[in-house]
């Protein structure tokens, strides 16, 4: 290779080496809120979970069993690429989930799980396809309360939440995994009598025990695939950077040859050396 098509091929690395690194950057700056995010949406479970261990005998139709003939899965998944193995693993996990059930519903949240379940000819629901980055807290109330409705008419006999889970404190610990949200599987009871005044508050406390849930899991996605992104730029910045490392030896050894070349010529008399 000429040494100007080398030092092309330089340059264009060296320009992809700097977007690599913004975007390593700035996804850092993501995860570390997501971090944040993800520790207060757990401290909020936990206090849910409390409080619906002190209800008592719950009579709820949301915790009611059906005969299962119509199923619903909330797949969590992202809606860029460049993160990783992130969206193939958790796709490729639900996939075999979905597919056991004929008859599924996904309801799809970011693109890929959209595109990914519309390919297979399963029946999705988009309306919650926005929520995976930057969902306020209304919105994922909103979700929560509308799939507690659809189980509640009949619209679902039982609905499972598939997304990514962050296992511990390191959010390199990243495992696909499945919870059924209804019917309702409810922590052992403190006590068979409830603190609620009004058995209708019951339905109300449930669905933001839900609603807590769904919260967590896409807290615990959104980090996982802002981890996944900031790792795979990390990779792509430090093969960049040896590939312009590589590229600068070449480009020396290829300049360092042809001014040898040209002593050679000039010390032996050749016309063509006069000529340069």
């Amino acid at each position: 290779m000429k040494g100007q098509d080398l030092k092309h091929r330089i340059k264009g690395a060296q320009e992809t080496v700097k977007i690599t690194k913004a975007m390593q950057l700035v996804s850092a700056s993501k995860m570390a809120k997501a971090e944040k995010k993800l520790a207060r949406s757990g401290e909020f479970l936990s206090s849910m979970f409390e409080v619906v261990k002190k209800l008592g005998k719950v009579t709820s139709p949301l915790a009611a069993n059906k005969e299962v003939k119509k199923t619903g899965y909330i797949v969590i998944a992202g809606d860029k690429g460049l993160c990783g193995d992130y969206n193939h693993r958790i796709l490729e996990f639900a996939e075999k989930e979905v597919l056991s059930s004929p008859g599924s519903t996904v309801y799809a949240v970011g693109q890929f799980a959209r595109e990914y379940f519309n390919k297979l000819n399963v029946r999705v629901n988009n309306k919650f396809l926005h929520l995976m980055h930057g969902a306020i807290s209304e919105e994922v109330r909103d979700m929560a309360y509308a799939i507690a409705d659809d189980f509640i008419s009949g619209e679902e006999d039982e609905v499972y939440l598939v997304f990514t889970l962050i296992k511990g404190k390191s959010p390199s610990r990243q495992i696909p995994c499945k919870v059924k949200l209804f019917p309702l599987e409810l922590p052992e009871q403190y006590t068979e009598d409830g603190f609620l005044e009004y058995k209708n508050d019951e339905d109300g406390i449930l669905k933001q025990y839900i609603w807590a849930y769904i919260d967590f899991a896409l807290c615990s996605a959104e980090c996982a695939v802002n981890y996944k992104s900031m790792t795979a730029m990390m990779s792509a910045t430090n093969n960049g950077e040896e590939l312009v490392e590589g590229l600068n030896k070449q480009y020396n050894h290829v300049r360092q040859e042809k001014i040898t070349n040209e002593l050679i010529d000039a010390a032996s008399g050749n016309p063509a050396a006069e000529n340069r």
